[in-house]
């Protein structure tokens, strides 16, 4: 029996944080539809491109520019100078370009400003979210109430 319990109980764990994981995606994707003006408009991007590859400054982006911010990166990054990217020399690139955006959503979470993220602060985010996403009233979202809503978005 207490073998059982025991099952029982980490099932639920697992459940609890497969659900806590499922919310916390669905809600990234509300907030950067929200913020981003969705997938077709990415104008923090755009100012994130100029900022790397605009050598003269110009507000503009050029192919040739973009080559020259690309191969300067791959230069940086490619720590055993074979001209190539291996899986780690990649991860650090990607590391860093990431940075900015994670420590955003960070400070998001962090809503007194500590430098912590505590439970409360972290479940908060989620709070509505199956309020907001249900789509058909059944008080759970599946696949067909994220169609809906994005189908819904899109006619807007």
């Amino acid at each position: 029996m207490k073998h059982r319990n025991k099952l029982i109980a980490a099932l639920a764990v697992t459940g609890i944080v497969a659900a806590t994981g499922i919310a916390t995606a669905a809600s990234m994707h509300e907030r950067f539809h929200e913020t981003n003006g969705g997938h077709r408009q990415m104008g923090g991007g755009f100012e994130r491109m100029l900022e790397l590859y605009d050598t003269d400054h110009d507000g503009k982006l050029t192919q040739t520019e973009i080559n020259a911010g690309r191969e300067k990166q791959l230069k940086q990054y490619d720590k055993n100078a074979d001209g190539k990217l291996d899986l780690a020399e990649y991860q650090a690139l990607w590391s860093d370009q990431m940075r900015e955006r994670m420590v955003k959503s960070f400070q998001r979470y962090d809503a007194d400003g500590d430098g912590q993220v505590t439970l409360n602060e972290y479940q908060k985010r989620s709070q509505r979210l199956v309020e907001r996403m249900d789509q058909n009233g059944d008080a759970a979202v599946d696949a067909h109430d994220m169609r809906e809503r994005h189908h819904k978005r899109d006619r807007d």
